[in-house]
């Protein structure tokens, strides 16, 4: 029956209908207009937090500098004469400042004047037991520090004068004459002013150090076209050449070892000092470098990180006899090698690394005279430059050397495996040495600043493995040299330096740690840039399997669970949809990769590059889906404490026929070898195939032999079955190339030959693709009836040995007793 409204009712009805449409209208304005808001409001207050947190860090960072000069000026005033005189209440004599610890220098007290303030002598509050102080002299002991605009401006035209050199390391990853010609450029648009090259085992060596060359060196013509290009492009040269330390190129060489400074390494030559005949391996390197480079002004020796100095029994007695320390042996060498240079070289000034005397006094050095041989090119590249040198180094190297140089990094400094440039790491550095050099130009003026080298290293040493690749360092570069050239770094300077190389998006400054799309750039080297960054957003899938803390390969993957089959099934479904994910996606990269590099690197390169950075972790991943698929086995659990899962294994026996090429006839045998014996049976996991020796195919057993499994064992048309295994993950035996020979059977087990001769004992070993696992022992006849087999053949050790099997290093696990057998 219809309901009716009364006209009151439908009244009221259509209104509430016309104000539900203005009231559902507001409320989605509303809720619009509250995310907005709400959005606005939080991104306000991020801005505003980055912004307090910076300007606090600025804050903190000034008026820690305030306190530091005020410390300066307070504590480096001396005690009035009489106390100076007499040795005592010499207050502090080092001050920590951003640059490390500061000395202020000796003043001669005669020479102290009364410090005066509107006529009268100031005089000083008692402190402690030492008593009152005396009258305080007019600026004594304290250290001249500019702080005007003249003074700022100075270490900005430090800055703009100093030469900024791109390291080439060519030690490894080589690039083409063909990319060098098209990147050239681009260092010069980025402000550098010159090129460090370090050929090692890459420069053209001939005469009787040729075989320091690599075989694909670079020729005579290629080092004089890479001079033209730099000449070109307005880069000044200087070539680097080892001559102590990591001389590994050239001593790891048969007839070079004898210059070794240890017998077993060739990381560091043997020290000019023990042995002379050192000093003609490194004259005839530095001649035949500088013979392709004579216009060069600068020569640069190397001599870092010589870590086995003064071990050989030469040096050890040197020192004995003459009572020289380490750095009296090493400042030696270097004079010996820098002297030859600036003999033999006339124009070429010699410069090294300085880590080898960075702890060796001012007196010690000027001993050595190697302040009119050498500049030091003090390297650091970490992000807190002033904490890690030696405080009060800068004031020993200003009073030895008159110019020093500095070197930081661009790429090749945060990893011996890294394959992605961090370029706000790098640009820390390079900005934490812009306020080393402001400091020390304020403290020490008279020690000038030369030149800085932004290395970029592609191997750690000469054995080590590729690091980052030039290409995808060179946004790096750009903004580490900007910030160098500038003393400074704003948006603004990064977005310039992206748009020297046509990108149309930001270059992210740091690693991430989601997946981001591919920005687009247009610059020499690209496509490598880009296979890089695909490969990143690919290691944070294979990192969550991966990774030794945090990855789920240790926590649910670990040998406790392989052994007890006991993990979480969800946990497993992740791991293999990652990987496979992960497996896709290298195998898509490597293609790539190899496309892109051809055009940059040569062969080797590529190759090595691609196994050290995508097969080996294709092959991890490999691996990580094969202990799945083991924990996968089971869906039920046991409680704990949970016992080790052992695996059953039941073998199938066949005979073959043995040609016994001896007695030129045909005798029957087991698969063990073992003839004449009943019953001698071979252990063979899963099917029974074809027969190796003879090449006859078995026929399958009848239904009513099937129904007798698990009975006992019987005997069809000469020929023995067992019951059929049944273990899903043993892998199948493939046979080929059967071999006969000397009454030995043998045949291929997975591509692996298993020799079986008469009463051998033989560990069978399975190899599947990813895993090897050992096989039961094989049981011979004798010992299955209680018999001693080695009496009886005599054959076990030694047919073993003969055949390349060696018995103690294979694994000997307990096998399953076979059950029913019947001769």
């Amino acid at each position: 029956m219809p309901v009716y409204y009364s006209p009151r009712r439908r009244v009221k009805m259509r209104g509430l209908a016309r104000l539900a449409v203005p009231v559902v209208v507001l409320m989605i304005v509303f809720f619009i207009g509250y995310s907005y808001y709400t959005k606005k409001t939080f991104q306000t207050y991020a801005k505003s937090k980055d912004s307090e947190s910076a300007r606090k860090r600025a804050l903190n960072h000034m008026n820690e500098w305030n306190r530091i000069k005020g410390q300066l000026r307070r504590d480096s005033r001396l005690r009035d004469e009489e106390r100076s005189q007499s040795g005592k209440g010499k207050g502090k004599d080092t001050i920590n400042s951003p640059m490390g610890q500061i000395q202020p220098p000796k003043v001669n007290p005669n020479d102290l004047k009364v410090y005066e303030n509107d006529g009268h002598q100031r005089q000083h509050r008692p402190r402690g037991p030492r008593g009152p102080r005396g009258p305080r002299p007019a600026g004594a002991g304290v250290i001249k520090m500019n702080h005007s605009k003249s003074g700022e401006a100075m270490w900005k035209k430090t800055l703009s004068n100093m030469q900024r050199l791109v390291h080439l390391d060519l030690k490894g990853a080589p690039p083409k004459i063909s990319y060098l010609e098209k990147v050239f450029p681009l260092f010069k648009k980025f402000g550098a002013t010159g090129l460090l090259i370090e050929y090692e085992d890459m420069f053209p060596y001939s005469g009787k150090i040729k075989p320091l060359s690599a075989e694909n060196s670079y020729t005579e013509i290629e080092v004089k076209k890479i001079l033209e290009l730099a000449h070109r492009n307005g880069l000044t040269v200087m070539p680097l050449v080892q001559t102590f330390g990591h001389m590994e190129f050239a001593l790891k060489h048969e007839n070079f070892s004898v210059y070794r400074e240890v017998s077993k390494t060739p990381q560091a030559l043997l020290a000019v000092p023990c042995q002379r005949q050192s000093l003609n391996l490194v004259e005839e390197i530095i001649n035949q470098v500088l013979k392709l480079h004579p216009d060069v002004k600068y020569l640069h020796i190397g001599s870092d990180e010589v870590y086995h100095l003064g071990k050989s029994e030469k040096c050890q007695k040197l020192m004995k006899d003459e009572g020289l320390t380490v750095q009296q042996l090493f400042l030696q060498h270097v004079k010996a090698v820098a002297g030859f240079v600036k003999n033999k070289h006339k124009g070429v000034q010699p410069i090294m690394w300085d880590d080898m005397y960075r702890t060796v006094s001012a007196k010690e050095l000027k001993k050595a005279e190697i302040s009119g041989l050498v500049e030091p090119m003090i390297w650091e590249y970490n992000e807190n430059v002033a904490k890690t040198l030696p405080g009060d180094m800068w004031k020993r190297y200003s009073q030895v050397f008159k110019t020093v140089w500095i070197a930081s990094s661009f790429k090749g400094a945060t990893g011996v495996a890294q394959y992605i440039t961090n370029i706000n790491y790098h640009l820390a550095n390079n900005l934490a040495w812009v306020q080393t050099i402001k400091n020390v130009t304020r403290f020490y003026p008279s020690l000038e600043f030369k030149g800085a080298a932004l290395t970029g290293w592609q191997r750690f040493d000469h054995f080590a493995v590729l690091c980052e690749l030039l290409p995808p360092a060179l946004p790096s570069l750009g903004v580490c040299l900007k910030a160098l050239q500038q003393g400074k770094l704003s948006q603004k300077d990064i977005f310039e330096v992206f748009n020297v190389l046509k990108c149309q998006d930001s270059i992210p400054m740091t690693l991430w740690k989601k997946w981001r799309p591919v920005p687009q750039c247009n610059f020499p080297g690209f496509p490598v840039f880009k296979g890089i960054h695909n490969l990143h957003n690919t290691m944070l899938a294979y990192n969550n399997i991966m990774d030794p803390v945090y990855g789920r390969l240790p926590g649910w993957m670990s040998s406790f669970n392989l052994r007890k089959r006991f993990s979480s099934p969800g946990q497993l479904d992740v791991v293999v949809k990652k990987a496979t994910g992960a497996l896709t996606n290298f195998t898509i990269i490597a293609t790539l990769m190899e496309m892109s590099m051809t055009e940059i690197y040569k062969s080797d390169t590529i190759e090595e590059w691609l196994e050290e950075n995508i097969e080996a972790r294709k092959q991890q991943l490999h691996n990580a889906l094969a202990k799945v698929k083991q924990l996968q086995s089971r869906n039920t659990w046991p409680r704990r404490p949970l016992k080790n899962i052992e695996e059953k294994t039941t073998v199938v026996t066949r005979q073959v026929k043995v040609l016994d090429q001896r007695h030129g006839n045909t005798r029957m045998g087991n698969d063990n070898g073992s003839e004449g014996v009943a019953g001698g049976h071979l252990h063979v996991p899963n099917q029974v195939g074809q027969n190796p020796a003879t090449a006859e195919h078995r026929k399958r057993p009848s239904r009513l032999e099937q129904l007798n499994f698990g009975k006992r064992n019987f005997k069809s048309k000469g020929k023995i079955f067992t019951r059929k295994p049944r273990l899903n993950n043993v892998p199948n035996i493939k046979k080929k190339d059967n071999k006969q020979s000397n009454g030995v059977a043998q045949e291929v087990v997975n591509n692996q030959h298993i020799v079986m001769t008469a009463g051998d004992t033989i560990n069978k070993i399975e190899r599947n693709e990813n895993n090897v696992r050992p096989v039961k022992n094989v049981e011979t006849p004798d010992e299955a009836h209680g018999v001693n087999a080695d009496k009886q053949h005599g054959l076990q050790k030694d047919k073993l040995q003969q055949h390349g099997l060696q018995k103690d290093k294979l694994q000997q696990p307990t096998f399953q007793k076979r059950e029913g057998h019947r001769e």
